[in-house]
């Protein structure tokens, strides 16, 4: 199909992209990793549709502010931001459809910061949040981040979360791991027994070819953008229906398991 050999090759370029900056700025992460969120932010102000806008900045909320998002999208037809300086501005927590962090890779410690950070904006009511990492780390890698350190073993089968029903809430509603193809997606997950947590389901087309991660990425952006904005999925580009768009074998599925239902 056009949009998944399309969002393959742009995945690609993204990378390739990050990768031709750091070639030439190897010794300075910050300015690596302010240009990776601005490779993404243009790249999403292309899929996007023209009633939101796509920005860095900060959140407020009853004299409140939010740290520094890498990536906000919000309504730009009802609301205006606060404060505007190119591409950073300042906006009513009301106007935000969605949240994303960028990461060009992430450590444990980052993670946990990312967290917090997403707490803070669960506190503000936003909702839709995403940690996008352009070299993520293996799965298990990041599965481990979950969990206390004592109790890597069998997280599965654990009684000692470091997660809750308190606490999920703050967590990605997705995460999407660029460079090894994973989009992970907060909901159920079937660890053996009924747990909620995050799945990475591999969907192909109908040439049985897999969905990219960028393109479910998109997908779901669309969708909440559709959803706000009261617009029929079937017209969104990127949104895929039950009869062009199946599972792969469930064998091959990852889930992570956080805690009981």
């Amino acid at each position: 199909m056009v949009h998944n050999e399309y969002f393959r090759l742009k995945a690609e370029e993204l990378l390739n992209r990050l990768k031709q900056v750091k070639t030439i700025v190897s010794k300075h992460n910050l300015t690596i990793g302010q240009i990776a969120e601005g490779i993404l932010r243009a790249f999403l102000k292309e899929v996007c549709p023209n009633k939101v806008q796509v920005a860095q900045g900060f959140i407020y909320k009853d004299n409140n502010i939010s740290t520094q998002c890498d990536i906000i999208i919000y309504d730009n037809l009802n609301y205006s931001p606060l404060f505007t300086w190119d591409d950073l501005i300042i906006i009513d927590s009301n106007a935000v459809l969605a949240v994303i962090e960028v990461k060009v890779s992430i450590r444990e410690k980052d993670f946990n910061k990312t967290i917090n950070d997403f707490e803070l904006l669960r506190t503000m009511g936003v909702c839709n949040k995403f940690l996008f990492i352009y070299n993520a780390p293996l799965l298990k890698t990041l599965n481990n981040y979950f969990f206390p350190s004592t109790d890597n073993d069998s997280p599965i089968f654990s009684t000692n979360f470091k997660y809750d029903h308190d606490s999920y809430e703050k967590l990605p509603d997705a995460i999407v791991g660029l460079n090894k193809a994973y989009y992970l997606q907060k909901g159920y997950a079937d660890g053996g027994r009924d747990m909620l947590g995050y799945n990475s389901l591999i969907w192909v087309d109908e040439e049985n070819k897999e969905i990219s991660c960028l393109e479910e990425f998109v997908s779901a952006i669309l969708s909440i953008i559709a959803e706000y904005s009261n617009i029929p999925k079937s017209i969104m580009p990127t949104e895929h229906s039950e009869n062009n768009m199946m599972s792969a074998d469930i064998s091959k599925c990852v889930f992570i398991p956080l805690f009981d239902m």
